[in-house]
């Protein structure tokens, strides 16, 4: 006889959301994205609003933030304060250019830190 446990739901009161979106570019080659900015407040509104029910104070919305830095500080405390999960999301260009190591375009090519599951 096999027993399987059902799936639980993340808690969401112990999880953390980061939404990070560029949808203004400065570099001629890449052309705007005026949809991020509908696909973030979505986004958060689906977390915080839907049946997983998220506290909004626990879901942080970054939108065309220029300092990488500000990115890595979201990502580093959702990180250390979350004791569930940690849901990170991006919307914008992406490139498979070397020089960003990390996909992402230049704004946010420069992170220092990786956290893997």
């Amino acid at each position: 006889m096999n027993s399987t446990v059902p799936p639980r739901l993340s808690d969401p009161y112990d999880s953390r959301v980061v939404l990070v979106g560029t949808a203004r570019y400065t570099d001629p080659d890449l052309p705007d994205l005026p949809a991020v900015e509908n696909d973030l407040t979505s986004l958060r509104a689906a977390f915080t609003e839907g049946p997983w029910g998220l506290p909004p104070e626990r879901c942080r919305v970054l939108l065309d933030e220029e300092n990488p830095h500000v990115v890595e500080e979201a990502l580093r405390e959702a990180a250390d304060d979350a004791g569930d999960t940690v849901i990170f999301y991006f919307a914008g260009h992406g490139s498979a250019r070397t020089s960003f190591p990390n996909g992402l375009t230049p704004t946010f090519g420069s992170l220092t830190r990786t956290w893997r599951s």
